[in-house]
């Protein structure tokens, strides 16, 4: 349990996104229709679903940090690969890999495909399994 988070009310019909700053740690917060939470504690690079702690390597720790940070904006792979400062040599295959790894780890319907313009977290969802 992570002191000050008690009071976050579950069951909401839409994402809920809250970014707590204590000292120097940073907490994100993604509540989802139905109950389920991802908690992502970037300055002690862990997250956990439902609790329960996951392990995320580096690239995939910054993609779910980006779409924290995006508030449901569309993210383009160009975006993406930015973000997680992949190279040009790697391009877009290396995203949809990461991308692909992420939805395992995290549930496959947490990240949303929009068809031919890139990803977004799944605002909607009353499981993220």
């Amino acid at each position: 349990r992570i002191a000050g988070f008690r009071n976050i009310i579950f069951g909401i019909s839409i994402r809920k996104k809250i970014k707590r700053t204590n000292g120097h740690r940073t907490l994100y917060l993604i509540g989802f229709k139905g109950g389920k939470m991802i908690t992502l504690d970037v300055s002690r690079h862990e997250v956990r679903v439902s609790h329960k702690r996951v392990y995320l390597r580096p690239k995939e720790f910054l993609m779910l940090k980006a779409f924290s940070d995006s508030d449901g904006v569309i993210l383009t792979r160009k975006d993406l690969s930015d973000k997680i400062n992949c190279t040009q040599d790697e391009g877009s295959r290396m995203v949809d890999q990461h991308i692909s790894r992420l939805r395992k780890k995290i549930g496959n319907r947490a990240i949303l495909t929009v068809t031919k313009f890139g990803y977004r977290l799944n605002e909607s969802i009353d499981n993220i399994g």
